[in-house]
Formats: C-alpha cells, structure tokens, sequence
C-alpha cells in the first residue's frame, strides 16, 4: 500500500482472475448455491466465538456505568494544553441504539483524543436523549418535534426550504439537509467553545490515526502545518467475514481499500474484486470525510463530507500564493466506515430511508420511483431487498454482497458465457488481496475497545464483571 510492504513494481493484471475457482454459475442459479456454501462455511460458528473480553451488546442495565466511565475518562485524555477537535453527527438512535452503537463510538474517539461531540437527535425516545445529556463530552441538540424547540424547528423548516439541491427530496437527501444543518449550527458552537478543528462523522464510522508515534487524532490534527485549512480523510469499507456479526466494531476487522491508497496497478483491479452483483468495489461513498479549523474565514459545509472557507493570507503558500482554500489529503489516516455489516442493518436502515409510501414502488420493482429517495446505488438495492419482507432475500443480498467467506462469488466470465465464479479457497484470496492493499486489516479499534471494556466490568458489581455483560 502507498508503495510500501513489499507490493511488486508491477503489478499481474490477471492474478487475481487467476485464482482457481471451484464452479462456475449463470446469473439465474448463484444465489441458491452461494447461500448453501455460506451455511456449510457458517456451522464452524454455531457456538459462541466472540471474545470474553469483546463487548455482547445484549443488555441495558450496564449503560449508567458506560456513561460513567466515558465521563472518567475524558478527565484523563488530553490533561494538557493541547489542539481541541469536535465531531458533529446527526442520530436518531433509541436507547438500544444509544448503547450497542453511539456509546461504544463516542468511548473509542473520546480515548484518540476527541473532545466535544454535537449529537443533532433526530430521535423520540426520551430515554435516549435522557442518556446523552448524562454525557459531559455530549452537546445535545434535538431535532425533531416534539422534543425540539420552536425557534430551532422553524430554522431547520427554512433551512430545507432554501435548500435548492436536496430540499425538496426524501430519505438520503432530507438526511443530507438536516446534516449541513447540524454542521453549520456545530460551527457556531464549536466557536463560541474555542475548539479548534471540526469534523463531520457518522455513528457507523470509526477515524483511525495511522503513525509512528501516535493514534491521537490530536496529534495528527495538531502537527498540520499553520497553513493547511483542512484535511481530508478518506474511507476504507468493512467487509465481514461471517454472517453472525454482534459488535461490528470488535468483530470486523477486514476493510476494502479506498483507490487513494493503492498502487496503480492494483487500482486497475478493483473492479475484478467486486462481491456478487456489486457495480463498485467501495460500494458506498469514496470522497472521505473532511476535518477544518473551526477559526477559518468564512467556513462553511459544502455537504457532510467537506468544508469550504474564503482564501486568506494563513492559506499561503509558494504554490497556493492567492491563499485559496485548499483541502490536503492524508495519506495514513483513514475514517473506517462499518456500513452494513449485520443483515439487520439492511432492515433498519430500510426503514428510515424513505417515506412509507415509497415501499409499494420498490415491491414493484420501480426504481424510477424510489430512486427520489437514494444518493447511491447499493442504497437503492438493499431498501428494494428489505422491503419485500422476507428475510431469506435480505439474507441473500447481504451473504452475497456483503460477507467475505467461503461460498463468495464474483463476476466472470466462461467460454463467452457470463456469469459468477465462486472462490475456491476464500483465505487464499483474502491473502492475495492483502498482498497487493486492495484490503487491509485494522486491529486498532478491537484492542482500544476491548481494554475499556475490561475498565467498565472492573467498574460494575462482582457478580456482573465476572459474566458476561
């Protein structure tokens, strides 16, 4: 990756086509063969394999000393005078989604350095909420009636209103408008706090700091030089590599490899590496998520991935001499995106992805129709997938798609037939992948969650901290 780890000046354009494949199918008979081989490769996990140590996710009554622990340790993190970052992120999470995804998120980025987080709750549990304001690094700021208040609503109604891109449009886009909402509102109060970079991310995301000397997500927004107004960071995606996934943040550790990062070779081969009927190799988004210092003039978003400001004589340099504004792009730090990784991630994000009057559409098959409601492409599939209802589909779509392990098929093609191909020796191929940065392993987040996890049982009573949680 990055011409390091012994990757070879050129790259075999066929090699990975070349990798023995144990049959060959045709379009109408895959997904049947493809779901057999991933029950047969899926009874070696019949029985618990999740790490005593891994968080289970599977109860409630632990979140008060999770909440006290997060508020223990934003005491320890950064005591010094030190470079302050925020994140801003939009939620509409219940009290379950609080504890299996927002909490677990805001510990890990609170340890790298993190200080402030603005959580928009576009929720209604008041559970939820009553949970995130017991938070002392939280900012909450409901968005939604009727727990958001009246000034805010009628900001937000005007904001959609002038919103002459996505402003008229449901699902992703009405998510879009209420995330540039919740960032510039976030600017203002990252001022009025003295932060000094803000970044947009998502519940499902994970900013990993890639160096030598350090994984602070302060050291590495600290150490940019004075005239650098932004820095964008790009997004690798998470591929499982079994289907029984009950913390996507301890368990996955494989990630497809954003094309910045690969050698050119290797980039000519992405598209050989894509999982069933994917029509990408990244299947989600590919322009990273972007972190800007909070005093620059004139900042502004210009989306949630990116920030814009006015040219300014700090920008300077002897190849940027009108000081316009200009993002850098890191080469080692990556945001780690954990998009579908569980088959109830299709369902739910189904379910706030359009209005209820869309689902009909997409029974029917019209894609023109539910298309007013997706940015993406594998977006469309998915909520096209869930919304028939049945759960052998939804598992097929995410075995197919989604999951890494034996029974995995690509497209090929056979004496001038076209079809899939399905992998013979999945670790091979997994290896081969590896060897040439199409994917990389990311064991950081495991270790940091897994010691805090260690830190909040010490915390509960005896008898809970000797079991599972």
């Amino acid at each position: 990756q990055n011409g390091k780890g012994g990757t070879p000046p050129q790259y075999a354009a066929s090699e990975i086509i070349r990798l023995q494949f144990s049959k060959f199918l045709h379009d109408d008979e895959w997904h049947s063969e493809v779901t057999k081989i991933h029950d047969e490769a899926n009874k070696d996990r019949m029985f618990d394999t999740l790490d005593p140590f891994a968080d289970r996710m599977e109860e409630l009554e632990s979140i008060p000393h999770r909440v006290m622990f997060i508020n223990q340790l934003k005491k320890i993190v950064n005591p010094t005078p030190h470079t302050r970052v925020c994140f801003v992120t939009v939620t509409s999470a219940d009290l379950v989604g609080v504890r299996r995804e927002l909490l677990p998120w805001i510990q890990y980025h609170t340890e790298i350095g993190v200080e402030r987080f603005y959580l928009f709750y576009d929720g209604s549990d008041t559970k939820a909420l009553e949970v995130l304001h017991s938070i002392d690094v939280v900012k909450v700021i409901p968005i939604r009636v009727p727990l958001v208040g009246e000034t805010l609503q009628h900001q937000l109604e005007r904001w959609s209103k002038r919103h002459r891109q996505w402003g008229h449009r449901p699902g992703n886009y009405e998510l879009m408008v209420k995330q540039t909402f919740a960032i510039t509102l976030a600017i203002q109060l990252a001022r009025e706090e003295n932060v000094d970079w803000i970044m947009h991310i998502d519940p499902d995301e994970l900013f990993v700091a890639e160096s030598e000397s350090s994984y602070s997500i302060v050291d590495v927004l600290g150490r940019q030089h004075p005239y650098v107004s932004s820095v964008r960071f790009m997004n690798n995606e998470a591929t499982p590599e079994y289907e029984m996934i009950q913390n996507r943040f301890d368990e996955v550790s494989l990630f497809r490899v954003h094309k910045n990062f690969l050698t050119p070779g290797a980039n000519l081969q992405r598209a050989k590496a894509r999982l069933g009927d994917n029509r990408s190799y990244l299947n989600l988004y590919v322009n990273g998520k972007s972190a800007a210092r909070v005093d620059a003039p004139g900042l502004r978003q210009v989306g949630p991935h990116m920030f814009r400001g006015d040219a300014s004589q700090r920008w300077v340099t002897p190849d940027n001499l009108r000081g316009e504004w200009r993002d850098i792009i890191s080469n080692t730090s990556v945001v780690l995106h954990y998009a579908y990784c569980q088959e109830s991630d299709i369902i739910a994000k189904a379910e706030r992805s359009c209005p209820p009057e869309y689902k009909m559409a997409a029974v029917a098959g019209d894609r023109n129709k539910t298309k007013d409601c997706f940015v993406l492409d594998f977006d469309q599939d998915a909520y096209h997938v869930a919304a028939t209802g049945d759960p052998e589909a939804v598992r097929e779509f995410f075995l197919s798609r989604m999951v890494m392990q034996q029974g995995a098929a690509l497209r090929c093609a056979v004496s001038d037939q076209k079809g899939f191909c399905l992998v013979e020796d999945i670790e091979e191929y997994k290896s081969t992948l590896l060897r040439y940065g199409l994917l990389k392993r990311y064991h950081f987040p495991r270790h940091v969650l897994r010691s805090q996890e260690r830190s909040i049982r010490a915390m509960m009573s005896p008898s809970t901290s000797s079991g599972s949680v």
